[in-house]
C-alpha cells in the first residue's frame, strides 16, 4: 500500500449567457440606474447563502446587488450610465462566461428633449439668430448622470 495521498480538482464549466432582459417595458435601461436586469442562461450556481460571488458586467459598468435566483437566472440592478451596445458578461466564482450565440448587449435609453427655451437675450426659441450666442435650456429625460464623475 502506498502512503502517498491523493487529490482531486474539480472544475466547473464556465458560465453561459444566452439573453438579457432589461426592467423597463421598452428593453432599455434609464440612464439613472436602478433598474432590474435578468440574465438568462447556465452554470450560474446556486442561490441562497451559500452561492458564489457574482457579478455583471456590461462594457465600463458593473451592475449592482445581483444575486442567482437559480442555475440559470442571474438577477441585478443597473448601474448610472449612458451609452448602447454595451456587451454584458457575467462572472461566478472565478469564472467569466462565455455566450450562446450573439454576443449579448445592454443599452440605455437615448435622451429625450421635451421643451427648449431660450435663457439668454431675448430671441425667441424659434427666432434665435444662426450666428448662435444665445444659452438655451433643453428639458426632458435621460441625459445622463447629474454627475460626470459617476461614469468610467
Amino acid at each position: 500500500m502506498s502512503s502517498e495521498a491523493s487529490t482531486a480538482e474539480t472544475k466547473y464549466k464556465s458560465p453561459l449567457v444566452s439573453s438579457v432582459s432589461l426592467g423597463p417595458a421598452d428593453g432599455v435601461l434609464g440612464t439613472g440606474g436602478g433598474e432590474s436586469i435578468v440574465i438568462s442562461g447556465n452554470y450560474f450556481g446556486t442561490s441562497g447563502a451559500a452561492a458564489a460571488p457574482v457579478l455583471l458586467e456590461y462594457g465600463p459598468y458593473n451592475a449592482t446587488s445581483c444575486s442567482v435566483s437559480s442555475q440559470t437566472v442571474m438577477e441585478c440592478v443597473s448601474a448610472v450610465g449612458v451609452g448602447n451596445r454595451h456587451a454584458a458578461r457575467v462572472y461566478v466564482d472565478g469564472q467569466w462566461s462565455t455566450y450562446s450565440g450573439p454576443v449579448v448587449e445592454v443599452w440605455y435609453r437615448r435622451p429625450s428633449v421635451s421643451t427648449a427655451e431660450a435663457v439668454s437675450g431675448s430671441d425667441d426659441i424659434e427666432s434665435m439668430p444662426t450666428t448662435g450666442g444665445t444659452l438655451v435650456r433643453l428639458t426632458g429625460s435621460d441625459f445622463g448622470p447629474v454627475d460626470a464623475s459617476a461614469l468610467p
